[in-house]
């Protein structure tokens, strides 16, 4: 009775990389062999069938060590497969040996597994991590020309080149780190899901590199400038300035919070909400800046459920979650591009956000002597981290008087 042996070798063809694929092959006498892919390449010049066991990869690759650790993994799960056929009573053929070592059948598409990630988030109606995640994956689309890859494609060459092509596109360095970010993540759950192992990981090699950014702030003299444009009432963009404002007299509120606040979170003089990134509730005093702007806004057929400001115009009145961030984050956008527009005409030469308004809120409160130290140790000047520790550890009189020193300059 003949017996089936199992060898590693390379593709005839390569790839339009030049590179080829790695090859595990099972031999039935002579005529009878089957080749499955490891899923590993190599250039040509960078592998030797003739080298002795676990050797198959030549230093010259950058990640010699780790495809031949695989490899060799792979061809020992091979060997032992005819074991453990034979073991429950069946004879070892090329097929349900290849059965035996390919697992449980789970499909390790790269793409495929994205795709579940992505459309998971969907399902749970987390939108913004949808929103990001569908961002990147169709940015790998992209890049792939809608090749399927599988996970032990993606090693460290992959990730180098998916790096060029985005450098070639003129993406910025801190764009890119994110998009590989996300890469890593879906790589991650897929080890935790037991498609790959952990130790195949091409992270362990590859770095990913966040750049430094500085963000513009605004001192408040701009921010007077932006106060006292004339803009026309009651149209997107006065709409938008006035968020603006909002966020930065009531100590840098974020957009998400501002676009969710109702009538019902005003009490007493004092705006009292809970802070949906983090679910730490928050008093604020009103001083007349946001009292002002509220005034604009206040009429009698208000209700408490009412949203405050007018970014959804059928008040997102459903248990739609999901719907709900989409608009959130849509609205954020546009306001974004309108308070570049209002920059602008306020003669600031800033690349803003509606985000700067928390940083432009830190910076005066610096600048004018506000609990330096509890200031610099929570909100910081670059981390948005910091800035929730500081947010955390105040108490509202604490805030009270950070906000009104900052208002009315009188340190």
């Amino acid at each position: 009775m003949e017996t089936i042996s199992v060898h590693i070798e390379l593709s005839a063809r390569p790839k339009t990389d030049g590179r080829h694929f790695i090859l595990l092959r099972f031999s039935k006498g002579r005529k009878q062999k089957i080749r499955v892919t490891t899923g590993i390449q190599v250039l040509k010049k960078d592998f030797s069938t003739k080298a002795k066991h676990g050797s198959w990869v030549k230093s010259s690759d950058s990640q010699y060590s780790q495809k031949n650790r695989i490899l060799t993994d792979i061809l020992h799960k091979a060997e032992s497969s005819k074991y453990l056929i034979e073991r429950d009573g069946k004879v070892p053929t090329i097929n349900n040996m290849i059965e035996q070592v390919k697992g449980d059948g789970r499909d390790t598409n790269f793409i495929h597994y994205y795709q579940k990630v992505v459309t998971n988030f969907k399902t749970i109606q987390h939108a913004s991590m949808y929103r990001k995640y569908l961002v990147c994956f169709e940015k790998l689309k992209r890049y792939l020309k809608n090749r399927d890859v599988d996970f032990a494609d993606i090693d460290e060459q992959f990730l180098k080149d998916y790096e060029v092509f985005h450098l070639k596109k003129g993406n910025a360095h801190n764009t890119i780190a994110k998009d590989l970010s996300v890469l890593k993540a879906v790589y991650n759950r897929g080890v935790k899901d037991k498609l790959i192992s952990e130790r195949n990981s091409p992270f362990y090699f590859y770095k990913i590199r966040y750049t430094k950014s500085y963000r513009d702030k605004l001192s408040m003299d701009e921010i007077k400038k932006i106060e006292e444009l004339e803009l026309p009432i009651n149209t997107p963009i006065w709409h938008t300035r006035n968020m603006f404002l909002f966020s930065f007299y009531g100590a840098g509120i974020r957009w998400g919070d501002i676009v969710r606040m109702t009538w019902g979170d005003i009490k007493e003089g004092r705006l009292i909400y809970t802070m949906h990134k983090t679910l730490i509730m928050k008093s604020l005093k009103l001083f007349d800046p946001n009292l002002k702007i509220l005034d604009y806004y206040k009429t009698e057929e208000k209700q408490a459920d009412d949203f405050i400001f007018p970014v959804f115009d059928d008040k997102a009145k459903t248990d739609n979650n999901f719907e709900i961030q989409r608009k959130i984050g849509n609205g954020g956008a546009k306001a974004n591009y309108l308070i570049k527009d209002i920059a602008k005409l306020a003669g600031i030469e800033k690349n803003i956000s509606m985000h700067i308004a928390r940083h432009s809120f830190a910076n005066c409160a610096l600048e004018n002597h506000a609990g330096v130290h509890a200031i610099k140790g929570a909100l910081g000047h670059s981390s948005l981290n910091i800035t929730e520790r500081y947010l955390k550890g105040f108490d509202s009189h604490a805030v009270d008087e950070v906000i009104e020193k900052v208002i009315r300059k009188t340190i």
